[in-house]
Order: C-alpha cells, then sequence, then structure tokens
C-alpha cells in the first residue's frame, strides 16, 4: 500500500473509534446502567429512604424490631391507638404509635420507669394521660382494650380507661377499673337504656398483669363482652341494646386515679379474637424474659 492509502486508514481508524466513544457516554446519559462506573463508597445504587406518609412524618416503625416479639404480635392486629410508654421522665407528650392520638401526661405521672416491655408508666391516684376525646363506641361498635397493669391497691376505685360523663344521670359512656374493696377489674358501659357491669373472677395478682376486654356487636343491636386475665376468659356479660350506647364529650383518660405501673396500652375497634390475646400475652412474657 501507498504512503498516501496508509495514512487514509490511519484517519479512517481514529474516526470510528471516536464514534465508539461517544455512543458509549451517550448511552450513560440515557438509560444504561448508572452503578457501572460507581465508584467503590458511593452511594449511586443506594436504597430510596421510603416515602413520608401524607402527615409528612416516616411512616411508623413500631413493631419492626426484630428483637422486639411482642410489638410484632400487636402490629400484626393493627390496633387503632398504641401508647407504649417508653418516653423519658420528664416527657411533655406521649406519643401514639399508631392513631395520632397523643397523650399529655399530668404532672403527677411518672415516665420512664421499668414497665412490663421496656419502659412504663407510674401512676397517682389522680391526673392521668389525657388522649382526648376520642373512642366513645357509640352505637352498635365493636372494640378491645388491651393494657399490662401492676396494680398497688389502696382502697380505693382505681380507674384504667374513663371516658364517662358522670355529671348527668344516668352516667353516659364507659369505664375500666380495679375495684378498691376487692380489686377485681370492672368493666361499666352505661347511658339511656344502656346498663353493662361485668368484672373479672379474680383478683389482680402482685406484679404486670395483662388484661384485654372485648365487645363483639351481633346484627340484633346487643353487644357481648369478654375480659380477659393473662390470656384467659374470666368474666364476660351483654350489652343489650348496645346500639343506643352514647356520644360523650368526656375526654378518654389513661389511669386518671390508678396507682401503680401501666404500659403497652392499645386500643383496637374491633373485638380481637382468643387466639390473638393468647398470642400478644405469650409474646409479651418472652419479650420480658418471664
Amino acid at each position: 500500500m501507498s504512503r498516501r492509502g496508509w495514512i487514509a486508514a490511519l484517519l479512517a481508524l481514529a474516526l470510528a473509534c471516536g464514534a465508539c466513544s461517544l455512543a458509549t457516554s451517550l448511552d450513560g446519559l440515557s438509560g444504561g446502567d448508572a452503578n457501572a462506573n460507581a465508584a467503590p463508597g458511593d452511594d449511586a445504587g443506594a436504597t430510596a429512604t421510603p416515602p413520608a406518609t401524607d402527615g409528612g412524618e416516616p411512616p411508623p416503625d413500631a413493631g419492626d424490631d426484630p428483637l422486639d416479639p411482642y410489638g410484632r404480635e400487636v402490629s400484626a392486629d393493627a390496633p387503632s391507638s398504641w401508647w407504649r410508654f417508653e418516653e423519658e421522665a420528664g416527657a411533655s407528650t406521649v406519643a401514639d404509635a399508631r392513631g395520632g392520638h397523643a397523650g399529655t401526661p399530668s404532672q403527677e405521672m411518672v415516665l420512664g420507669v421499668p414497665g412490663a416491655i421496656g419502659k412504663g408508666a407510674r401512676f397517682a391516684p389522680w391526673g392521668g394521660l389525657d388522649v382526648g376525646d376520642v373512642y366513645d363506641f357509640a352505637g352498635a361498635s365493636s372494640f378491645t382494650l388491651e393494657v399490662w397493669a401492676a396494680d398497688e391497691p389502696n382502697g380505693k376505685d382505681r380507674w384504667i380507661f374513663s371516658k364517662r360523663d358522670e355529671d348527668v344521670d344516668p352516667f353516659q359512656g364507659w369505664i375500666m377499673y380495679a375495684r378498691g374493696s376487692d380489686s377485681h377489674v370492672h368493666f361499666e358501659f352505661w347511658g339511656q337504656g344502656v346498663d353493662l357491669s361485668t368484672q373479672t373472677r379474680d383478683r389482680l395478682a402482685s406484679g404486670f398483669v395483662h388484661l384485654v376486654l372485648t365487645v363483639a356487636a351481633e346484627p340484633s343491636g346487643r353487644a357481648v363482652s369478654t375480659m380477659y386475665v393473662d390470656g384467659v376468659p374470666q368474666g364476660g356479660g351483654t350489652i343489650d341494646p348496645k346500639i343506643d350506647a352514647p356520644n360523650t364529650g368526656e375526654h378518654l383518660t389513661i389511669g386518671a386515679s390508678f396507682t401503680g405501673v401501666l404500659d403497652e396500652v392499645a386500643i383496637y375497634e374491633r373485638a380481637l379474637p382468643r387466639e390473638r390475646i393468647v398470642a400478644h400475652f405469650e409474646a409479651g412474657r418472652a419479650s420480658a424474659g418471664r
């Protein structure tokens, strides 16, 4: 080949290589593998942060801890509200891990004390945790109340949950409490034509006890209640007619006159089946190492 031919061939080869490089660069800009040229430690391929909820807060993670078997069991049943009492002493609010109903503790409440699972809250015989005008359970509604309680009897009625207007006759609303005379746990739902009073068979034992009340509404308009202590049914009754249960303006208060420690308070807007209540109790024992 002549010298002129060699020069032409070299020019053609150079042009071809330049075209290949340009095509590769354009491919990287238009859908190629973004991680192909990432240096070690580059976060180009990192997992995206989960989107925030509508309220601008990160998605709730209560119960996601693999070392929290109790949290996993409760999360599986999707409580409407869940106050875990994991705050430190002096906190001005108590978080609701699910429902957005953060509570305001009274000055007498002491947060950050040892609870059934993690931290708990110590209650004095007045004050309590105010969570607002929520959970009337008026009309034909089903629900479940759940709490771990370490009772310290003082000879007086010790309110665990209270959502009842006592300035009218008859009283309107519901309440769950340990009775002063015998330390049995009572549940009452009152209103015009509505009257339910039921109690546990045994008095509260010392130490933490898992308490659950379920109310299952029926198509007939009545409802059946069952109380559980450590997963065992211990009493119940019928609200007839439940459909007439009232809506009150009273705030729901947790531990309004309780003496002792409460922990892991949850409310569900349905009646949990017995097998799930037992699962919660067993997981609570496992979480507490009992």
